[in-house]
């Protein structure tokens, strides 16, 4: 068995617009994540409630410290140089947070969606116009949204290509990526669509803050893994093997030298199916 968690990063406290998101991450993200119902209906969380609900607790006390602390030290955040100071400890409590939400199994991502909706609130101008205006208007607010979302996901697509046809040259099966590309474009679509229903379009593709791209861009890459080490005859489900992938890429990023590079194909292969093993069994 493996557990990975993720992080969502906060925002950076610059200016008075920054510091009103991060409150609202703190209230409507991290605090709210404490009380969501998926939490209650696990029968682990039931299990060991006389621990979680206490570190809940203390998790929630945390998180209104941070905002006491950033309400204090807002002044010296929107001074060049100086916001290092408060920066430093906001980030000490929010780390301590993060480290009290992990043992008392509070998710650590949270998608601000209030905020979207708030961002979609037209002027008073707009307000005004005629009914058949403003459904002309809503339809091209729609399709230029579309239009772009489909460029993202299309460059999102194309940037992983390039990365599997790399792979697939680096370990010298590069005629093998021509009868993958089709199949390795069709699970990007996939895997790029359900993150967009999870997180929402425009959250998912233009929050630079958010670890959820990076989540989908690993899941790609591992996806990439499993089609060119062909791991689909080992005993474990497609699905999970490509979650193991991504923890095991996680890992090896974070090294100085990985067993990935090597340009051995066979060995590398070997490797892979001794790590799947020890983190699916």
């Amino acid at each position: 068995m493996y557990y990975s968690y993720e992080v969502t990063t906060p925002t950076k406290i610059e200016s008075v617009d920054s510091y009103e998101r991060r409150i609202d991450e703190i209230i409507y993200g991290q605090m709210n994540n404490v009380i969501r119902k998926e939490r209650f209906m696990s029968p682990f969380f039931w299990l060991f409630a006389i621990l979680f609900i206490p570190l809940s607790v203390v998790y929630l006390i945390i998180c209104i410290c941070e905002i006491i602390t950033d309400t204090v030290l807002l002044p010296l955040f929107c001074v060049p140089y100086v916001r290092i100071i408060p920066f430093i400890v906001s980030s000490i409590i929010w780390g301590i947070g993060v480290a009290i939400g992990i043992f008392a199994l509070v998710p650590l991502t949270y998608d601000i969606k209030h905020k979207i909706k708030n961002d979609q609130i037209v002027d008073d101008s707009f307000k005004e116009q005629s009914g058949d205006t403003r459904k002309k208007s809503d339809s091209q607010l729609i399709d230029i949204d579309e239009e772009a979302t489909k460029a993202l996901r299309e460059a999102a697509i194309v940037k992983n290509i390039d990365i599997a046809q790399n792979l697939y040259n680096h370990y010298c099966v590069g005629a093998h990526f021509y009868d993958d590309m089709g199949l390795l474009h069709d699970e990007y679509l996939t895997i790029l669509t359900n993150f967009e229903n999870a997180y929402g379009k425009n959250f998912f593709y233009l929050n630079s803050t958010h670890l959820a791209m990076g989540s989908a861009m690993r899941k790609c890459l591992a996806t990439s893994l499993y089609y060119l080490f062909e791991l689909d005859d080992i005993q474990f489900s497609k699905s999970r093997i490509v979650e193991a992938l991504s923890q095991i890429i996680l890992t090896e990023s974070l090294k100085n030298s990985s067993f990935f590079d090597s340009s051995s194909w066979f060995e590398v292969r070997l490797t892979i199916i001794g790590k799947l093993k020890e983190l699916l069994q």
